[in-house]
């Protein structure tokens, strides 16, 4: 049976949500009213950032709301047919550390971009300010938004505060995953390049760490916040695991596979958290937010919305974790010799990169902490659902994009008589 070993939470993670039921994400409802919805952004970019007019489309978020502007007309009379904006609803979570957290992203996101990675920069407001606090706003144009009941209590979750809006540059470029699936093309370029987009991906990956550690970039927020998602919340996990256990969404098998990671990750991980190397991490680190270009070269990194202080390791582990996912569903035969071939290569090109590589103790743990981020993915997952079900309907497509996979891969792992082949292939000097 599992049992924490911590004294408290707080000794070892960050303050979590209060319950299991904290509504995080954004509904998906607006979907249902989107006139509406261009409405409220096309005000918002109107009055605060000096927009007149742009296209305005829907991009894919987990817990925020993203929108995509084009062809942006300024108030000033100037017309940029090329600049591409991203505007950003903030989760609820995210919103309860700012405006620490905002500053300490926008300065994370020019500092990585002074190092030569691509990456969204922030657009301030017609005021200066690097977000609009949207509750707070007594503009006019404004107040049939404000008016709106289902803006705070079914749109943005019941009861819930509305959340600020943040403006940044749209990189250009294509998300990994999507890419891949574009063309029957690009599917085949990825398969036969694998070993050559994860050298690429674990040089930036060196290059964002090495950028944060050369200028001692670790603000006090970084060190106060952490996503949901983030192992930080490792007893918050837990207790949605006990809960979802109860239900027919786990299944006996996969029940007991995540107890073990739990189990273990608490007492070798959690338990001697400063035998570990520590600094700012991506904290989704994924083929989401890795974008490639026109060339099929790793050309950006976005959404720093999950950056924090936490294990250096985990950045890697997001890594192996998600591109081996992508991997597999374009290879049916894909097994944990993939999954080592992938966290070789990847982790090779970090050390190579970087001068040096990961503590001994750390790469020791590579597959714990690859184990542990799928447990996460997982429970994540599911309390989403969870959650939807008792708010009515929502759209899932995207939360549930990759549950099955989560499920095969952690199988894999866990039936793995070999636990030490991923740090064998991992760390090998061949």
């Amino acid at each position: 049976m599992y049992k924490s070993i911590a004294k408290n939470d707080d000794e070892l993670q960050r303050k979590s949500p209060e319950g299991t039921n904290f509504v995080c994400r954004i509904d998906r409802t607006f979907v249902l009213a989107k006139d509406y919805w261009t409405t409220v952004v096309s005000e918002l970019c109107a009055s605060f950032y000096g927009i007149q007019s742009a296209e305005i489309s829907e991009l894919t978020g987990y817990d925020d709301i993203n929108f995509k502007l084009s062809k942006c007309a300024f108030l000033n009379g100037n017309l940029c047919q090329t600049q591409l904006l991203t505007l950003k609803f903030v989760n609820h979570w995210e919103a309860k550390f700012y405006p620490e957290l905002c500053e300490a992203q926008a300065d994370l996101a020019q500092l990585v971009a002074n190092e030569g990675i691509k990456c969204p920069q922030s657009i301030k407001t017609i005021d200066g300010l690097l977000y609009v606090d949207y509750s707070c706003t007594n503009c006019p144009k404004l107040a049939n938004v404000h008016a709106q009941p289902s803006l705070n209590s079914g749109i943005f979750g019941h009861q819930m505060p509305i959340p600020p809006v943040v403006l940044r540059e749209f990189v250009p470029g294509t998300p990994l995953g999507v890419w891949v699936a574009s063309t029957p093309t690009a599917t085949r370029t990825f398969i036969e390049r694998v070993d050559t987009f994860c050298e690429q991906i674990g040089t930036m990956l060196s290059t964002f760490h090495a950028a944060c550690d050369r200028h001692n970039f670790c603000p006090p927020v970084f060190r106060q916040y952490a996503p949901i998602m983030a192992l930080e919340h490792w007893h918050f996990h837990w207790r949605e695991f006990e809960l979802q256990k109860r239900t027919d969404k786990l299944e006996a098998k996969m029940a007991k596979q995540c107890a073990e990671v739990f189990e273990q990750f608490e007492h070798k991980v959690l338990g001697r958290r400063s035998e570990f190397e520590q600094g700012v991490v991506h904290g989704d680190f994924n083929e989401s937010n890795i974008l490639v270009d026109d060339e099929a070269k790793v050309c950006a990194l976005i959404d720093f919305g999950d950056a924090h202080c936490s294990f250096r390791i985990l950045d890697l582990a997001n890594a192996i974790v998600y591109l081996y996912m992508l991997w597999a569903e374009l290879v049916p035969s894909a097994g944990p010799a993939d999954l080592n071939r992938l966290a070789k290569c990847l982790s090779r090109a970090y050390s190579a990169s970087l001068g040096h590589s990961l503590a001994p103790n750390d790469m020791a743990h590579l597959a714990l902490f690859v184990r542990a981020r799928l447990v996460l993915s997982l429970i994540n997952g599911l309390r989403t659902q969870r959650l939807a079900s008792q708010n009515g309907p929502n759209e899932m497509e995207y939360v549930l994009k990759q549950q099955k996979m989560v499920q095969k891969v952690l199988g894999e792992l866990s039936n793995c008589n070999d636990q030490t082949m991923l740090l064998a292939c991992a760390t090998a000097d061949d």
